[in-house]
């Protein structure tokens, strides 16, 4: 890829980025933001209480409890309700719809950065940044970037999980307790916004297994980076869920049992004008969703393989030599 060509996917790149900042304070909120945005607020209020009864004898606020709230341990929640308040001392409250979607949206163009760096040291920087530009022009991503505060950020928390992974590995047999503690990290925010996150990891998990049984890592190595990965991990997936905190920890099993069927506020979705029952989603369902709601956006990347296989027989032999 030409000099020019790459600094072009850069500027356009970052013209979406822009342009998904002004579109997150134009639209309004999204139908279940008010909630996350309670379960935020409770969040705070039990966790402030609980900070004051460590160091007085004021007792524990039990006033968290809420709808199905207790499922989740609602870690970024908390963390965007705080960002918030505390801008709330300078901008005006009528404005926290749009305080909110600024935050969404830096913490996924964050994430957006970690898939160029992921796919830069994988392949090149071209590859990366052409990467970040086709996501970005997926309509469904680019939409959610600012209002989602779920599957963007999972996207971030999981693409950074996989950076720190890569350094990890790469200095497994050396220095490796930075990336290890900004892996954990990565791990342990995604966790802490939904247990069931822990399941996306389980690829990464199956080569860290893969490469210590081929490098034959000792397994005193192998028991302090577990350890460590636990400690932080644990640490944060729990560190604002009030219902383990008071020792609930059957409900661990119940979140496990219920990841897989969770009752949606919504009984029924619309594809392409037809309604189809949530709780049965059609086994099509992917597959229409290319085909109806995002079909330039999947037109766009045929074409571009076609003009990728046709026109650059080398694109990926030139990637690797």
């Amino acid at each position: 890829m030409q000099n020019s060509h790459y600094k072009l996917l850069i500027y356009l790149t970052l013209s979406l980025i822009l342009f998904g900042f002004y579109c997150g304070l134009k639209i309004g909120l999204n139908i279940d933001e008010s909630w996350h945005h309670t379960n935020g607020a409770l969040r705070y209020i039990y966790m402030t209480q609980l900070i004051k009864s460590f160091t007085t004898d004021f007792p524990k606020w039990e006033g968290y409890v809420w709808e199905n709230t207790k499922y989740y341990p609602a870690l970024y929640d908390t963390i965007v309700f705080t960002l918030c308040k505390f801008l709330d001392n300078f901008i005006n409250i009528k404005y926290t719809a749009e305080i909110r979607h600024s935050i969404n949206h830096i913490f996924v163009s964050f994430g957006v950065l970690g898939l160029f760096f992921v796919n830069r040291k994988i392949f090149n920087k071209e590859i990366a940044i052409l990467s970040c530009f086709l996501t970005l022009l997926n309509p469904i991503f680019f939409g959610n970037m600012g209002m989602n505060p779920k599957d963007p950020i999972v996207f971030t928390a999981l693409i950074w999980s996989i950076y720190f992974f890569i350094g990890y590995l790469e200095n497994i047999e050396g220095s490796r307790f930075k990336h290890l503690i900004f892996m954990s990290l990565a791990m342990g925010f995604g966790s802490g916004l939904r247990l069931a996150f822990l399941a996306l990891l389980f690829p990464l998990f199956i080569i860290w297994l893969f490469i210590i049984f081929k490098k034959k890592i000792n397994i005193s190595r192998i028991i302090l980076d577990t350890f460590c990965v636990l400690i932080i991990v644990v640490s944060l997936t729990f560190l604002t869920w009030p219902q383990i905190h008071n020792g609930e920890w059957d409900l661990l099993v119940e979140v496990i049992k219920k990841s897989s069927t969770w009752l949606i506020g919504f009984k029924h979705g619309i594809i392409n004008g037809e309604f189809y029952e949530i709780g049965n989603t059609p086994r099509t369902y992917i597959f229409k969703i290319f085909l109806y709601r995002i079909p330039i956006y999947f037109s766009l990347l045929i074409i571009l393989s076609f003009i990728i296989i046709f026109t650059k027989r080398n694109f990926f032999i030139d990637i690797y030599y």
